[in-house]
């Protein structure tokens, strides 16, 4: 066995109960991350991945810049040839420097791979490296080892800075090398609509308009910037599509600065953190199914089409619902 089921819980038994009793309710729970070490082209693609070496040791930098530290060249790896000459020799000198690993985090989510994905129970060394290499190339050529069904299989979901590059890569066929600047521009702007946001309500107020008014005008002006994002999924210009999505971002980021500011605007101060604690579980339940529910879209569709349709009109909808239960955002009056 290569991995113990107890690992990283705490040692003190007590302690460890109460950490495994906490585990046992959310460990099947789905985990939003804004961070990965996939690459958006594999499940674009969908394509079996060659072997062992390409999976594993070429594309993870934790691994090749460990074994460089230590003096192997990456020219012996291979690093940075689109397709590896002699896998297995590659493979080979991952497998008997595998030792180096030992206490690391790469060490653990690999054996957690090698033995609960490819049933592989005796350690990974020069002596296991033929076993290792064609035990995992066979399997990962099968329709069950398929980018996408991985994806299906584990309840791992992506935040939007996944979406993006697979749109981009399916869209305008642009690789993770070609991907800086269509991101730097989005991700800046919707800084800039965060800031923007919150001191948009102010122009408003200088017309007349009351506070609340003004954030909720400020609110329907944000989710009308946000409409002409369903036509991203049509546009054949790569800039159009950054255009669209940026102006949707920062529009985005205006509404959540608004939406955020409403809890101080109707609560009083005592209840805010609360209210503001209840809307992001909310909100991370949301985003959660979201997720979910936009993994299997892309899965059925090959389309960004339907998604793009939903987050047109997603603000628009919440607003109504946000003024059906709070008309005019007056303020909350708690009685004793």
């Amino acid at each position: 066995m290569l991995i113990h089921r107890d690992r990283l819980f705490p040692a003190e038994p007590s302690v460890r109960k109460i950490a495994k009793a906490l585990y046992e309710h959310v460990r099947t729970l789905p985990i939003i991350s804004p961070h990965g070490h996939t690459q958006a082209a594999w499940f674009a693609g969908n394509e079996p991945f060659p072997d062992a070496a390409k999976l594993f040791v070429q594309p993870d930098h934790y691994i090749y810049r460990m074994l460089y530290s230590q003096g192997v060249s990456l020219e012996d790896l291979e690093i940075g040839q689109p397709e590896p000459k002699d896998p297995r020799k590659v493979w080979l000198i991952f497998a008997s420097h595998y030792y180096l690993f030992r206490g690391t985090p790469t060490r653990m989510w690999l054996d957690f791979a090698f033995q609960e994905l490819f049933g592989l129970e005796q350690r990974l060394s020069e002596e296991t490296a033929d076993a290792y290499f064609d035990t995992i190339s066979e399997k990962i050529r099968t329709p069950e080892f398929l980018p996408r069904a991985l994806y299906e299989r584990y309840p791992i979901w992506y935040f939007y800075l996944f979406w993006l590059p697979s749109y981009f890569s399916a869209k305008f066929n642009l690789n993770l090398s070609h991907l800086g600047l269509p991101l730097i521009i989005v991700y800046n702007v919707s800084a800039i609509g965060s800031i923007g946001g919150g001191w948009l309500p102010t122009p408003f107020c200088r017309l007349g308009l009351s506070p609340n008014y003004a954030r909720l005008t400020a609110m329907i002006f944000c989710a009308a910037l946000v409409v002409p994002i369903y036509t991203a999924s049509s546009v054949k210009s790569l800039w159009a599509a950054i255009a669209l999505i940026s102006v949707a971002a920062g529009a985005h980021q205006g509404w959540s600065a608004n939406l955020f500011t409403t809890s101080s605007d109707m609560f009083p101060r005592s209840a805010v953190g609360s209210v503001v604690g209840i809307g992001g579980m909310a909100g991370s339940v949301g985003s959660a199914l979201f997720a979910f529910f936009a993994g299997h879209i892309l899965h059925l569709t090959h389309s960004c089409a339907s998604l793009f349709v939903i987050a047109a009109s997603a603000y628009l909808w919440a607003l109504v619902i946000l003024y059906l239960l709070a008309p005019g955002l007056k303020k909350v009056e708690f009685t004793e």
